[in-house]
């Protein structure tokens, strides 16, 4: 069993040394392409050229795919959208790239040519996609920023015209009472032609304890006849309202306005809607605790 053994592995040592034709097939990655241009979707992804090696080398590249990288900038055909590398120049490539003690030849194209197109650039909003609840008694104040605010593209015209705007991947967080500055990834370009400056934001949210507040403020009466005087009972109203801790005592009734409007009153019943006209920055949820308001004629 042991000569045996060793026989066999004589034999494969042997039958694998000799030197022999594969056909190999090898990827090809484009490199150093032009700043002001972008590779086509239809250039060639890989080619098969012929390798003279012993059968061990041969099954190496069989198993592990070479991958030849082709400088496209060094191949440009001038002003033309194209690099050509003529057939010498890439199966020199490849046998550097592959094993230079080894002979390449019968490369499966003629030449290589690469196609490129022109690029433009264009800027689109970003647009946060978020699910957000906020822990009782804590919500947001102000707008949320997104740093970059609008991201920059590069591509096709055709392409670029078809995009508006650009959305996050959606952003979830449950019993918010912190501020947020958090980065979100955003959503890829499907096509390949258009190439994104950026990947991902900073995503901003200003976030405080709230508490509920009520001010008395008089109803103002607008389009009323100058030929009759109209009471309003009654004449104040509440406001109730959520504001933030940190503005609780800056917001007083001097901040808002309410009206009613004689032009909308119900004449039947004799009643008018009050409305909130005018209301401060940073409150949220405001509402009349008096729904309706009735009102005299003295003629």
């Amino acid at each position: 069993m042991f000569f045996l053994l060793l026989s066999t592995i004589f034999w494969v040592l042997t039958k694998f040394s000799r030197k022999d034709v594969s056909e190999i097939e090898a990827n090809i990655a484009y490199v150093n392409v032009p700043s002001n241009k972008i590779l086509a979707e239809d250039n060639l992804k890989s080619l098969t050229f012929e390798l003279q090696a012993n059968r061990f080398e041969a099954l190496y590249y069989n198993v592990k795919t070479p991958i030849i990288s082709v400088d496209v900038a060094a191949y440009l055909n001038g002003s033309k959208n194209k690099s050509i590398v003529d057939k010498a120049s890439l199966t020199g490539l490849i046998s550097n790239q592959v094993n230079k003690n080894l002979t390449v030849r019968n490369v499966s194209v003629n030449q290589l040519e690469i196609k490129l197109v022109n690029v433009d650039s264009k800027k689109v909003p970003v647009i946060a996609s978020t699910s957000l609840t906020f822990k009782n008694g804590f919500d947001e104040v102000g707008e949320p920023i997104i740093k970059p605010d609008s991201i920059l593209l590069r591509g096709p015209r055709k392409l670029l015209d078809s995009i508006s705007e650009i959305s996050t991947i959606e952003f979830k967080r449950d019993e918010i009472e912190k501020s947020l500055k958090v980065k979100i990834p955003l959503i890829g370009i499907p096509s390949r032609d258009i190439q994104m400056v950026d990947t991902e934001v900073i995503y901003s949210l200003k976030v405080e304890e709230f508490s509920q507040k009520i001010v008395t403020l008089p109803v103002k009466l607008i389009n009323a006849p100058a030929t009759e005087t109209i009471k309003l009972i009654p004449n104040k109203v509440e406001i109730d309202f959520a504001v933030s801790l940190s503005l609780f005592n800056d917001i007083s009734a001097n901040d808002f306005e309410v009206i009613c409007d004689y032009a909308k009153r119900n004449a039947d019943e004799n009643f008018m809607i009050p409305e909130i006209v005018k209301s401060p920055e940073g409150i949220k949820d405001a509402v009349l605790t008096t729904k309706k308001i009735d009102f005299l004629i003295f003629k």
